[in-house]
């Protein structure tokens, strides 16, 4: 078998500390190595950093618990295969002890297919603008017509606009003033319920066509009527003082209840009431959100049969994060017991966190999103995103040639204290269209005939931007 280089050093050093990677190593090889040559990749250096991508998804969900394996794997190894085929760097190299700081090479500056690595902070050398990228447009077959308005080709144009305003502001642009302009040039056209809408937008979609556009999508998915009996029912159960009585209420409520959306939501708040401090900071960090309000409500709220929800990234650690490359939170489905594809993504934010921060989580949801639909070839995506306590979900859809929607389907808000508890009841209709919606609709295939596009590189969009210490 032909490996690609360094491999064998790779492969002696990784038995040697933990004979159990011996399979992921092989299993890789042969996928790394087709990759390779359908790229045309000439740098070991690109090849690495491929390598290790897929060893860091793989093998941090495998094996949870050990990461300091990892970290003497990226200090050990990976710098010494590196500087091995890229002897030039080492001179002149950080001095640091993670690969995130690692040069990247660039193989393209080509609208690229949608990769993981959707890093927070500018960390990378190359010098990728605006200017760099060639956007290659998509030739529409399936249209979306919309009351006699050829919505396809009317965002096309808003595309051409939007490269060449985003030329124009290259280095100056801010994520919460130009989200919508950067996200068409990956192809997807955000529709939000009562938000500003930018110049550029409404010079090519009148406010009543962007209305009924998003009317059409969000009404397409099924709402499900709560009756006001189960509200009133969980209300009583929250403002039961005695843990046990009232854990058994809900337990009794629980069972007699006849959906299995309903029944989702009432263990979802069950959770949440357990965890929610009877105290807290005035401000509450990222991780003391999702430890308390985010993880607790979700985790219960999503999980079934086959769909694993998991906190990745530094939130599991505390306040330092391990890999800017992922989402905050996202379900993993497995398939005959393996790992399939990933198909809900959401990024949490603190209430004191910048606004430039909290428009890059939107961004990068659905870019999260939109790699799931061109790679794995399931359509209807969806994602959420806090700032503090509140909550907006979204699905985005490969909806036409070209076109990704991505609809904001409803926002609610979660109490933080045990002593707002009774604020749940409130939160119960979308809690069982969030469970609803996500079961009936993330896991269905993409029709092949449906043309999909490229994405924005990030390095890109991040130079792109005005100021990225906001981020």
């Amino acid at each position: 078998m032909n490996h690609f280089p360094g491999y064998t050093e790779l492969k002696s050093y990784i038995e040697e500390e933990n004979p159990s990677f011996k399979k992921f190593v092989v299993k890789y090889t042969i996928q790394i190595m087709t990759e390779w040559k359908v790229a045309g990749l000439k740098s070991p250096s690109v090849l690495l950093e491929v390598w290790k991508s897929r060893y860091y998804s793989e093998f941090s969900l495998a094996h949870p618990d050990q990461h300091s394996i990892r970290s003497r794997i990226d200090k050990r190894t990976w710098f010494k295969l590196y500087y091995q085929y890229n002897p030039e760097e080492k001179e002149t190299a950080p001095t640091c002890t993670t690969t995130r700081s690692i040069t990247k090479a660039t193989s393209s500056i080509k609208l690229s297919t949608p990769n993981t690595g959707l890093k927070r902070k500018f960390e990378t050398h190359v010098s990728l603008r605006m200017k760099d990228v060639t956007f290659e447009p998509v030739t529409i077959v399936n249209e979306w017509m919309l009351k006699e308005s050829n919505m396809s080709s009317m965002f096309a144009e808003y595309q051409k606009t939007s490269r060449q305003y985003c030329l124009d502001h290259d280095g100056s642009l801010k994520m919460s003033k130009d989200i919508n302009e950067l996200l068409s040039l990956s192809g997807i056209l955000l529709l939000e319920e009562d938000k500003k809408m930018s110049e550029t937008l409404l010079k090519h979609f009148t406010k009543a066509q962007l209305k009924d556009a998003y009317s059409q999508v969000r009404d397409s998915y099924e709402h499900v009527e709560v009756e006001a009996e189960t509200i009133k029912q969980i209300m009583k159960c929250l403002k039961k003082p005695d843990d046990e009585e009232r854990d058994l209420m809900f337990l009794t409520f629980r069972k007699n209840t006849s959906h299995p959306s309903a029944k989702k939501a009432i263990t979802a708040i069950q959770s949440l009431l357990a965890f929610l401090p009877d105290n807290s900071e005035k401000e509450m960090n990222e991780y003391t959100l999702a430890s308390t309000v985010i993880h607790p409500v979700l985790m219960p709220l999503l999980k079934g049969p086959g769909i694993n929800p998991l906190p990745c990234n530094g939130l599991i650690h505390g306040s330092s994060r391990v890999d800017n490359s992922r989402p905050d939170f996202r379900c993993d489905v497995y398939e005959e017991g393996k790992l399939a594809y990933s198909n809900l993504f959401g990024e949490l934010k603190s209430n004191c966190s910048k606004k430039e921060g909290q428009y890059l989580d939107l961004y990068r949801i659905m870019l999260f999103s939109k790699n799931v639909i061109d790679k794995k070839n399931k359509n209807k995506i969806m994602s959420f995103r806090t700032v503090g306590s509140k909550v907006w979900v979204y699905m985005l859809e490969l909806l036409y040639d070209g076109m990704y929607v991505a609809v904001e389907l409803f926002s609610f808000s979660l109490p933080t204290l045990k002593s707002q508890a009774t604020m749940a009841a409130s939160v119960v209709d979308e809690l069982v269209d969030m469970h609803n919606i996500y079961y009936n609709n993330s896991s269905k295939e993409l029709s092949e005939k449906l043309k999909k596009s490229k994405v924005l590189p990030y390095d890109a969009l991040l130079n792109s931007l005005s100021n990225t210490t906001e981020l």
